[in-house]
């Protein structure tokens, strides 16, 4: 696999690599929701390198959650790798603000609550045809970690 020397002192190119406009192999768990590139391996190799990057991962995550449905939707996949893996095994390097976040994440599905009803093309080209699928699986799994419910 190719590792990419991206700097986080850059959020355009922060962005860059969440969106998957780098070339990162995706493996199954990725398949069977269509994201837009390997977010466990993102996490782990290029963002967690380091907890000198929490600011502008956070920043970069925030500007997908205010962005179009397929940068929400790729923000929702990283958030749900963060709580259901990384920070509950404690392996990140850091902590996000969880709860700025998850209200964030509330507002984004509130206002592209129609488009999640149809599929989503990616800026790489990837499409997920069903987003609402992975956004219920989301939802339950922060309802579960967190106590907040993303759909209500």
């Amino acid at each position: 696999m190719d590792t990419y020397n991206i700097d986080f002192n850059d959020i355009n190119e922060v962005l860059k690599l969440l969106r998957g406009d780098y070339y990162i192999p995706i493996h199954r768990w990725d398949e069977v929701f269509t994201v837009p590139t390997n977010t466990g391996v993102v996490l782990e190799k290029y963002v967690y390198k380091t907890p000198d990057n929490k600011e502008v991962f956070q920043e970069a995550l925030y500007t997908l959650l205010r962005g179009s449905v397929a940068d929400a939707f790729t923000a929702f996949t990283y958030i749900d790798f963060i709580i259901g893996y990384f920070e509950e095994e404690n392996v990140a390097a850091f902590k996000i603000d969880i709860d700025e976040i998850l209200n964030l994440v509330k507002d984004a599905i509130y206002i592209h609550r129609e488009e999640f009803k149809k599929p989503i093309r990616f800026t790489n080209g990837k499409v997920n045809d069903n987003p609402m699928c992975f956004i219920e699986f989301f939802s339950n799994r922060v309802f579960r970690e967190c106590g907040i419910d993303l759909l209500g």
